[in-house]
């Protein structure tokens, strides 16, 4: 699950929980806020809050918008 670009991929400690949110949040066409770990290349873990909306065009899903709200290195 890693974040395209950002050097980043998501801990694996987290990895499966993260995971069934996403589909579960997919699945009922709902967003979600959830806590979880970044772990940069250097090693370096940061504690991050996500949270995502469903974007549609009329009653289709055409998308979901993410945001970091919260980040913290730990």
């Amino acid at each position: 699950f890693p974040l395209s670009g950002t050097g980043s991929a998501l801990d694996q400690s987290d990895q499966e929980r993260v995971e069934r949110e996403w589909d579960e949040s997919v699945r009922h066409q709902r967003g979600m806020s959830i806590d979880y770990q970044m772990r940069h290349k250097d090693g370096t873990i940061v504690k991050v809050r996500c949270k995502t909306r469903v974007v549609k065009r009329g009653d289709r899903v055409i998308g979901y918008l993410g945001i970091i709200e919260k980040a913290m290195i730990v």
